[in-house]
């Protein structure tokens, strides 16, 4: 497999995600997913074996109401940000 062809189903995977997230209600002004893929796409495909490690909640968050709430961002561009590398609590994974 090669980085675009992985790039694109990674997108298809958010997209269906997304989609039945909608079905089911869960998208909407207050509530989207949060999805996730390999970051380093080029490292990952050179790596053996390819592990990943996947570790989060659905959401950001639960209302009030205890609905779920938030979300929107896709966790693999999560850690292009420097601050996702300092945060605690990712330390265990990273």
């Amino acid at each position: 497999m090669d980085a675009k062809t992985l790039k694109e189903l990674q997108n298809d995977m958010s997209e269906k995600i997304n989609r039945r997230a909608r079905e089911l209600g869960l998208f909407n002004d207050k509530c989207e997913p949060v999805t996730d893929g390999v970051t380093d796409i080029d490292e990952y495909l050179k790596s053996s074996p390819r592990i990943m490690w996947v570790l989060k909640e659905p959401w950001d968050d639960i209302d009030e109401n205890g609905i779920p709430c938030g979300g929107g961002w896709d966790m693999s561009e999560l850690f292009e940000k420097d601050d996702a590398w300092k945060n605690r609590s990712w330390q265990p994974i990273i």
